[in-house]
């Protein structure tokens, strides 16, 4: 039985690599979303721009019919975007929460693991600001504190697990054969 479980380890093991792949791909989706959330930015404050002045001296938007409203909405929220967005965050997340909790890969030592649950964690920090790249006047207080919190737990976690795997390591601590 013994060998049947050493044998499933090592094939988990064996796809780690795929999964170190996918964290790549995560990674370049949400910088990618991160930079075009900041051009998207500029886009909506230069339209604002241009479209304010317009309607206080002129009420340029009598002559807009009135399904145009609907298309600068899109305009400025685009909801594509968004669904995009929840896709790059979900394809970041669960990969983590597959290799953190699920008791498949839980078989395999935390160790190996634990690069690659906290790199897909920060992909999803990443991704995260992206969505409040485009637009951060508008933003509510709870994503301010989750974006400041998140990276903090984050951190946290990592160190005091690293720190903890490390010291578990040694063997011959250098203070007892040198005193």
């Amino acid at each position: 039985m013994s060998n049947k479980s050493s044998l499933l380890i090592e094939k988990l093991e064996a796809r780690l690599p795929h999964w170190e792949k996918w964290l790549y791909f995560c990674l370049g989706a949400a910088l990618i979303m991160l930079a075009q959330g900041l051009i998207k930015y500029y886009e909506n404050t230069t339209l604002t721009d241009l479209l304010f002045p317009l309607e206080g001296e002129m009420n340029a938007f009598e002559w807009l019919p009135p399904h145009s409203y609907r298309e600068l909405s899109m305009i400025y929220i685009s909801p594509w975007r968004s669904l995009l967005w929840m896709a790059v965050e979900i394809a970041a997340l669960a990969p983590a929460a597959m290799l953190g909790l699920t008791s498949h890969w839980r078989k395999v030592a935390l160790h190996k693991r634990f690069n690659l649950i906290a790199g897909f964690l920060l992909v999803g920090w990443i991704n995260l600001l992206a969505l409040g790249a485009t637009d951060p006047l508008n933003m509510v207080v709870g994503y301010y504190i989750t974006v400041v919190v998140y990276p903090l737990l984050l951190g946290g976690w990592y160190l005091v697990l690293h720190r903890k795997y490390n010291r578990a390591e040694e063997i011959f601590p250098a203070e007892e054969i040198f005193p």
